[in-house]
């Protein structure tokens, strides 16, 4: 088991890596254009169609919802036991 403490220095000492900074700092940037993406196109989908974007908001969420439990659980094998 895993402590809150133990997690902080794992975090830190990961970070002081620069290579793993630098997949960290990647991995934020794309993240966010992923949400300025999803923010753009249901909104687009709204102005051209005067409609809710609840087709989009179901669009890009399901594939995740379908294909996450095949990823496994959330911080890697460690983190299920």
């Amino acid at each position: 088991m895993v402590t809150g403490d133990t997690q902080r220095a794992g975090l830190r000492s990961a970070l002081a890596c620069p290579g793993f900074r630098r997949l960290w700092a990647a991995g934020t940037v794309s993240q966010a254009g992923d949400v300025a993406q999803f923010t753009t196109a249901a909104l687009l989908v709204y102005r051209l169609t005067g409609s809710g974007v609840s087709g989009v908001v179901l669009a890009e969420i399901t594939p995740v919802l379908l294909l996450a439990p095949l990823a496994g659980p959330p911080g890697g094998p460690s983190a299920a036991g």
